[in-house]
């Protein structure tokens, strides 16, 4: 008021916490239908990958019927050649759970990392938690057992003297 006595006339400031200074930003109603269009395409993008990774494993699992039959007709029962595959399964979609949560490990530091210009401070608040590991855990153990007992489900009908003769 000293420097510029005409324009500070009657203005005064009151500091108070920052908590208490951010405006109450209100979200439109538009929100929640564009959160669910992206989340849903990630869900697409995620069911899209497990579709070829399962079709990968049940192309492998085809080449490999005559190792299955061999096995068969050395006693093996079929609880045992489904336990070997689901064991097979789960060791390589855990494999690549660990390493999808290490990647979202580090995508989740770098947009921490992200400083936005802006008149309000931003803050993110993301991070890999237990429920993205449970979510995580869900979506590998399913496409595991999906991709180890579909072609299982697939060579069960196939003549196992048809398959050794080949």
């Amino acid at each position: 008021e000293r420097e510029y006595p005409a324009n500070n006339r009657g203005i005064t400031m009151h500091l108070v916490p920052e908590t208490q200074a951010r405006p109450n930003v209100a979200i439109s109603e538009n929100v929640p239908i564009i959160a669910a269009a992206f989340m849903s395409l990630v869900l697409l993008v995620l069911v899209v990958a497990s579709a070829n990774v399962a079709s990968l494993l049940l192309a492998r699992a085809t080449a490999r019927l005559r190792e299955q039959a061999i096995r068969s007709a050395l006693g093996a029962s079929r609880w045992r050649l489904a336990r070997h595959a689901v064991i097979e399964c789960l060791l390589l979609a855990g494999a690549g759970g660990a390493g999808a949560l290490v990647l979202a490990n580090v995508a989740v530091r770098a947009l921490t990392t992200i400083r936005i210009a802006a008149d309000v401070p931003l803050r993110w608040r993301i991070a890999v938690d237990h429920r993205v590991i449970a979510f995580t855990l869900a979506i590998v153990v399913g496409t595991a057992l999906l991709a180890a007992i579909a072609p299982l489900l697939a060579t069960r009908r196939t003549n196992l003297t048809d398959t050794l003769k080949s």
